[in-house]
């Protein structure tokens, strides 16, 4: 054997699993996507504008034939606007009062816009029964861009990685960042991985480190708590493992053909076989389990629909209804006291009245 063999050096990143779903009080805010928000407020913006261009030019016609005071186009102007506001209440769904006293072609945007708002409300309960009834996981990190975004600590378990990952880099970029957010593990006896799970560091590993990479952090459910991040930091080819002309190089080559003769290289293969035999049969056993739990509580990937699902619609539904109620007990005694001001009293009118026959 002339020299060592080449010795690649790569490093990667791996951080834990965020949340494997969506906790229930985000559910209801996937509904609101921008699509919907567009496509609702795009409606009532052209149907408005065309009903208001129709209406200023039924009102000009009508001026042109029959002149009329300028109270008359003041009343006009003022039930255009109601009924404009019909029509935008209709495109939400909202009830709408006065419709028999509009015209023909009023009418016909009203409908066009009831029809709108049930579509528009049939696609948001749709959405809404599919949002809670379908599973949705947190999006992992996959680029070192992400995990500075994060500013999660990296653990390392060695001071040599700082340098040989790192390097030189200064602050002002990804790598830079990163590196300021470098902590050396103070427990060397317990797994970078246990720091990692708990959600508070992501940890630095090589690549080839076959132990770690083929352990297995499962979750309750069953899912893997640990997500490696698929971009790289930095990747090396040391080219020898000792400088040319070293005198350890025979004894280095004495010792690799010593342990290849003993079946030593063997057994690693076998045992890296067997490792892997493990994972995939661990793997299919996991499939078959969760097919069978799904046979048994329903369909894959779906869940119950609870009333406690709607908590949040229901929470925002009894404020609105609050809320109403305040402002109309406040609009009651309102006009309760104006008209308490407005009436005079019948003391002041008797004593009046005496006293005018007395003068008589």
């Amino acid at each position: 054997m002339k020299k060592a063999p080449d010795y690649k050096h790569q490093h990667k990143l791996f951080r834990k699993v965020t949340l494997s779903t969506l906790p229930d009080w985000l559910l209801i805010f996937r509904c609101f996507t921008p699509t919907l928000w567009i496509v609702v407020w795009s409606t009532v913006a052209l149907v408005s504008l065309c009903y208001v261009l129709l209406s200023h030019l039924i009102a000009a016609c009508w001026r042109t034939k029959r002149p009329g005071p300028a109270a008359g186009n003041r009343e006009a102007e003022a039930t255009s606007l109601g009924l404009a506001g019909q029509i935008v209440g209709a495109l939400l769904s909202a009830p709408t009062s006065g419709i028999n006293r509009t015209t023909t072609h009023q009418k016909l945007f009203i409908a066009f816009g009831l029809i709108w708002g049930l579509t528009m409300t049939g696609a948001f309960q749709g959405s809404l029964v599919e949002v809670y009834t379908t599973p949705t996981s947190m999006k992992n990190l996959d680029t070192l861009a992400e995990l500075d975004a994060s500013r999660l600590p990296i653990m390392v378990n060695a001071p040599a990685l700082v340098v040989d990952v790192f390097g030189t880099e200064r602050p002002g970029n990804t790598i830079g960042n990163l590196k300021q957010r470098l902590k050396l593990d103070e427990h060397p006896s317990k797994p970078t991985g246990y720091a990692v799970m708990a959600g508070l560091s992501a940890g630095l590993i090589r690549n080839q480190d076959f132990v770690r990479l083929s352990t297995k952090y499962l979750g309750e459910d069953g899912n893997a708590r640990l997500h490696r991040l698929r971009e790289c930091p930095r990747s090396y080819t040391l080219a020898y493992l000792y400088p040319r002309g070293s005198p350890l190089y025979p004894a280095a080559n004495w010792y690799i053909l010593h342990f290849l003769q003993h079946g030593l290289y063997a057994k690693w293969e076998r045992d890296a076989k067997h490792v892997l035999d493990m994972n995939r049969a661990f793997k299919v056993r996991q499939a078959v389990t969760r097919q069978e739990r799904h046979a048994v509580g329903g369909q894959p990937g779906q869940v119950q629909l609870r009333l406690d699902h709607l908590l949040v619609p229901f929470i925002l539904l009894a404020g609105g209804l609050s809320l109403a109620g305040c402002v109309f007990a406040c609009e009651l005694l309102r006009l309760v006291g104006a008209q308490r001001n407005a009436k005079p009293t019948g003391k002041w009118v008797v004593t009046k009245s005496v006293s005018f026959h007395e003068l008589m």
